[in-house]
């Protein structure tokens, strides 16, 4: 059975750009992993749609600083979808893999800028609801500006939506932009807004706000924590999203 394309479009998205100097905003950032080393993010989302469906999801999402400005990103995922009045299902989703590079480093005046180019492989089974059963290819540009312990980021991007599965499938623009305030130097307080909009006018956009928080337990330790709303009801109604970044080497 394949997925109505409103949940596709929106699932895709946060999927789309997982990977980020912290969780758990959705939108990128324009930071890179430095060189040798290994971010590791970990994270729980659960999600309560209009129709009553509960989705959980189990994230992990590996960025490894390849070059001083150029990072290879690995987003997977293990699903649980329950219907009111279906089969509950689970397993692994569709994966994300991808490279980002920095195109100019941040200055007083100016943001820096990045781009990232990404394969969505279709490692979730599409009978099940767990995935697209198609491969996907995204292409996204990212600014980020920092002003003492605070930062704002925004992105913007296009994903190419493989059709063999499902041809009503179409490509999708999706976009967001985040700012997290450093409260003290152990919490930050975070919001952004971000959706997503198909390049055709037979399906619905998306979009969705979330208000979160960090605690630095160490350098190499952050934990977070995240509430969502969507803007529309044909997808995810409300979420909450708890996780964990912590950095090897």
């Amino acid at each position: 059975m394949t997925p109505p394309r409103a949940v596709l479009l929106f699932a895709a998205l946060t999927l789309a750009s997982p990977a980020r100097a912290f969780r758990p905003l959705n939108t990128e950032d324009a930071e890179i992993t430095a060189p040798r080393k290994l971010d590791l993010e970990l994270g729980w989302d659960w999600s309560h749609r209009a129709d009553e469906a509960r989705k959980s999801v189990v994230l992990g999402t590996l960025n490894y600083g390849l070059a001083p400005r150029l990072e290879l990103d690995a987003d997977l995922n293990w699903t649980l979808m329950h219907r009111p009045q279906g089969p509950t299902v689970g397993g692994v989703g569709d994966s994300l893999f991808a490279v980002k590079g920095l195109l100019s480093a941040e200055t007083p005046r100016l943001p820096a800028l990045a781009v990232r180019a990404g394969w969505k492989a279709p490692t979730g089974e599409e009978a099940r609801e767990l995935g697209s059963g198609d491969d996907d290819f995204l292409l996204m540009g990212a600014a980020s500006k920092k002003w003492g312990g605070h930062s704002a980021h925004a992105m913007l991007g296009r994903t190419w939506v493989g059709r063999s599965a499902d041809p009503a499938l179409r490509d999708y623009v999706f976009y967001g932009v985040g700012a997290d305030v450093a409260l003290n130097k152990k919490v930050s307080v975070l919001a952004e807004a971000f959706g997503s909009g198909p390049l055709s006018t037979d399906s619905s956009d998306e979009a969705a706000l979330r208000l979160g928080g960090i605690y630095t337990v160490s350098e190499r330790l952050l934990l977070d924590f995240s509430v969502r709303r969507s803007l529309k009801a044909s997808a995810h109604y409300w979420g909450t999203s708890i996780g964990l970044t912590t950095t090897f080497f």
